[in-house]
């Protein structure tokens, strides 16, 4: 399975992929550490070439595999969790992302701390689900709580930090415009013709 993880190129590591996808499934029951690491490393690539549908056994397996074997707000359920959280949502599943996200950062704070680099990525990753969902209040609270942290540990320049920055940007804008253009209309119509 770790071959996988560098086949040549997109094309061939796809069709490889697909090939031997019969084998790996016969790991997928296999309690050992490694294979876990093996699906999830399979699901991520599946999903960078784009065919989520083929990746989603895999991170699910990853992710309910290291959850049993750590529980919940681990550094792995986390990771594994945020990885079947990003499949669902491509898949067009944000509300099943967050409920298989929330319980986990909730876990993450108390075992890995708020300040944690995992802890703050999946919580990035669950402002941009609230948004997707329109829970925009929500998602502007948790894309506040994870500027200062985000900024402290990447710097201003950071990558997590801008995506903060950027998040809290969008869900005030969808907030905030909204208010300004009734505000706006309202005032046009109490103006003197």
């Amino acid at each position: 399975l770790a071959g996988f993880a560098n086949l040549a190129g997109p094309p061939q590591a796809h069709s490889e992929l697909h090939a031997d996808r019969g084998i790996v499934r016969l790991a997928l029951a296999a309690p050992h550490e490694d294979i876990r690491f093996e699906l999830i490393s399979l699901g991520n690539n599946l999903r960078q070439l784009g065919d989520n549908d083929a990746a989603l056994p895999f991170v699910r397996q990853a992710y309910e595999g290291y959850n049993r074997l750590y529980g919940p707000g681990h550094l792995a359920s986390v990771i594994s969790a945020r990885g079947l959280s990003l499949v669902l949502g491509e898949l067009g599943q944000p509300k099943e992302s967050l409920q298989i996200i929330e319980p986990q950062i909730s876990a993450a704070v108390e075992r890995l701390g708020p300040e944690h680099r995992q802890t703050i990525n999946t919580k990035v990753h669950q402002a941009e689900l609230l948004d997707l969902v329109g829970r925009y209040a929500e998602s502007i609270a948790v894309s506040e709580s994870v500027v200062t942290p985000a900024t402290k540990l990447f710097g201003e320049s950071g990558e997590l930090t801008i995506i903060s920055h950027t998040m809290l940007a969008g869900a005030l804008a969808l907030v905030t415009l909204p208010l300004a253009f009734l505000l706006r209309r309202h005032m046009r119509a109490q103006a003197p013709a």
